[in-house]
Parts: C-alpha cells; sequence; structure tokens
C-alpha cells in the first residue's frame, strides 16, 4: 500500500511539472472551448429566445457571470436586417444597423452571419473572419455558429478564436 501511495504522489508531481497551470495563472487562463460547446451554447441561447422571448431572454444571455458568457466566449443576437440588438462585448453598437461592416482584412462578416440564418437550414458555421478579442486590439481569427430564428426574423451566435471554419466543422464531436 505505501508503494501505491509513492506512486501516486510521483506521478501527480511529474504532472506539474509537464502543465502549464499553475495555481497562480489558473484564474488567467480560461478554458479553451470547443466548437461542439460552442454550437451547443448557440442552440441553446436560441432555445431561450424562442421559449422566453427576446426581453425575458436579453438580461440572462448578457449576464456576466451567467452560463452564456465565460472568457472569450459570449452569443450574440441580430435581426435578419443585420441590426444588433445585443453583444455584452460590443454594447455601444446595440440599437445599430451593422450588415456593411467589414473586418480587418475586409471580410462583411454580419453579412455572412445574415446569410446563414436566412438560408434553408438557418444555421451553419460562418466564414472565418478577423476582429479583437474581447478586451484587446490586435485581430484574431473567428469563426462564429449562427441560429437563426426565423418566425421572430433575428438569429444567435457564439464564436471561437484561433480556429478556421473547416477545423471547427472536422472538430464537431
Amino acid at each position: 500500500m505505501p508503494r501505491a501511495v509513492i506512486l501516486l504522489c510521483l506521478a501527480g508531481f511529474s504532472f506539474s511539472l509537464f502543465s502549464q497551470t499553475t495555481p497562480e495563472t489558473a484564474q488567467k487562463q480560461p478554458e479553451r472551448v470547443t466548437p461542439s460547446q460552442i454550437m451547443r451554447l448557440a442552440h441553446n441561447a436560441a432555445r431561450l429566445v424562442d421559449e422566453k422571448g427576446l426581453d425575458a431572454a436579453l438580461p440572462i444571455l448578457s449576464d456576466p457571470n451567467g452560463p452564456y458568457m465565460k472568457g472569450d466566449t459570449y452569443v450574440f443576437v441580430y435581426t435578419f436586417d443585420g441590426s444588433l440588438i445585443m453583444n455584452p462585448r460590443h454594447k455601444s453598437d446595440e440599437g445599430r444597423r451593422l450588415i456593411n461592416s467589414k473586418d480587418e482584412k475586409g471580410n462583411p462578416f454580419i453579412a455572412y452571419f445574415v446569410e446563414i440564418a436566412k438560408g434553408p437550414d438557418h444555421e451553419g458555421w460562418s466564414d472565418e473572419y478577423w476582429i479583437p478579442k474581447p478586451g484587446g486590439t490586435k485581430p484574431f481569427l473567428k469563426v462564429s455558429y449562427i441560429v437563426g430564428i426565423p418566425r421572430m426574423r433575428i438569429f444567435v451566435g457564439a464564436g471561437i478564436y484561433g480556429m478556421t471554419k473547416l477545423e471547427a466543422q472536422n472538430s464537431i464531436d
């Protein structure tokens, strides 16, 4: 029995040597979300809006301590004409029609979202676009999963940084 305890202690010690997360950095390094988690987040947010109504859902979706915001991950809501209803990371743009907005490389990413939401499936991964992470200024590669709610003429989305559309599609578990 003591030998097993020693082996477990050694295994834990060697694991900690190769781990880059320490108690001091654990809070600073947000857990990386997966494409499957992003899809579930977007679907759950769309279901919430569809079932509870937009007015009841918005405070829940934008709650910084709620289930729809964590680190770089958050949900956003737009109309089918490209007007921003809610984005907790870009509150100053809420109410504005952003259909013609382009990223740092000229990609019309809001138009991508609208096209998906209005499409035959009303959901899917956007093409890649480049925007800064929350609180930053340097543009990062990002794709978003969009879920349309046609009867309300709105859509919900959530995104993931550092991944192409193909990588996101191929990473679904």
